[in-house]
């Protein structure tokens, strides 16, 4: 599995080296946060797609589709430098999420067949975390100091290299799997709804809400207290530092927890941190900031994929992953528009606010649950 590792370190660096300062990038021609926010929609809307990239996966193989992941991002990476038009711009982007369904839900199926389930997977998560340290911070100073293009380029080159570095998975990659059906998953669904519910509706579709938001209001917000492209990268990469050492020292620890208290732990982590976020003004502070909002956001998902990969049999695992995603990132699409339309209509400040409070909503949906829970086993 090492190289597994390295590939989500590898798609990290390239993904992240572009994608996360391209807000900033794009407020120095654009003017409106909402059309900025809609390029950002854009891959909310691929990444929505996860269950088709899903069948797909385990139609084609997992190793296959991380192979075609990675040839397919470097040729999107040189469509996109080749136009300014923000109609084109989002269609990429679109494509951008799609391909990333690929890779994503692959990698993610791959690390779950490991006995322990969310250790692995947060140890995955520290390494993308790893490469979201290094992506902005090479990426904001290409694009500051030199051109978008010549990013754009470099992310097309570390996809080929991904490319060439998956024709070296091993065979032990490709796992047998026993030719089973969805049913596991669907006899769970069916003792367990309100908890499926829970898991789902709180780890991932409000997480997602706050993981768009956030990635569209602090470049923007970078922007507004006169930071330059490279500055906001700084912020992601300085932050990723803290997320990093975050992922490797709770893997163990929310092992041993139930998934409801896990995610409210982390919910109230990554929602907490918006009402820091409006009092943040120097570059260590917000990258802080965000390096914890990271660690209650993708600790939150890691919680809900673990979740779902014990409830799926080996064949529909890609599957499993890939509905989670589409949850995911439906709440993304929700939560791009809604912030660049705050943004240009109310505040930055409103964003900040309607954030946390979803979270306080996500963790009184929980805190029901259980109370209704124990009445019923009452």
């Amino acid at each position: 599995m090492n190289m597994l590792y390295f590939l989500k370190f590898l798609w990290s660096t390239g993904t992240n080296m572009v994608r996360r300062v391209f807000p900033a990038y794009l407020a120095g021609f654009i003017d409106s946060a909402f059309l900025i926010g809609l390029i950002n929609t854009g891959y909310d809307i691929g990444k929505s797609m996860s269950l088709p990239c899903g069948f797909a996966v385990d139609k084609m193989g997992k190793v296959r589709a991380i192979m075609a992941s990675f040839l397919l991002i470097s040729i999107i990476a040189v469509l996109v430098s080749l136009t300014f038009n923000i109609a084109h711009l989002i269609f990429l982007f679109i494509l951008i999420g799609v391909v990333s369904n690929l890779f994503y839900t692959s990698t993610n199926a791959l690390i779950s067949f490991q006995k322990k389930k969310t250790e692995s997977i947060f140890k995955m998560e520290a390494f993308y975390q790893s490469g979201l340290f290094l992506g902005p911070i090479i990426g904001g100073f290409i694009i500051s100091f030199y051109s978008m293009t010549l990013g754009l380029y470099a992310w097309a080159v570390l996809g080929i290299i991904g490319f060439i570095a998956s024709l070296l998975l091993s065979k032990k990659e490709f796992v047998e799997e026993k030719k089973k059906d969805f049913s596991g998953f669907l006899d769970q669904f069916k003792k367990e709804k309100s908890r499926f519910f829970v898991i789902f509706l709180v780890g991932t579709v409000f997480t997602g809400f706050l993981f768009s938001t956030i990635n569209l209001l602090i470049p923007l917000y970078a922007v507004s207290l006169g930071m330059a492209v490279y500055q906001a990268g700084l912020i992601f990469g300085f932050g990723a530092i803290v997320s990093t050492v975050g992922f490797f020292l709770l893997s163990k620890r929310f092992e041993k927890i139930s998934p409801e208290k896990g995610i409210i732990i982390t919910i109230l982590l990554a929602g907490s941190m918006f009402l820091v976020l409006g009092n943040a003004y120097d570059i260590i502070i917000l990258a802080v900031v965000f390096g914890l909002f990271n660690i209650g956001r993708g600790g939150s998902f890691a919680i809900a994929r673990a979740f779902i990969s014990k409830n799926t049999s080996q064949e529909m695992r890609s599957t499993g992953m890939a509905f989670l995603d589409t949850l995911h990132f439906s709440g993304g699409v929700v939560g791009s528009i809604t912030t660049g339309l705050l943004i240009d209509l109310v505040s930055m400040q409103s964003v900040m606010l309607l954030s946390f409070s979803i979270s306080v909503v996500g963790v009184f949906i929980i805190l029901i649950y259980n109370l209704t829970g124990r009445k019923h086993a009452a």
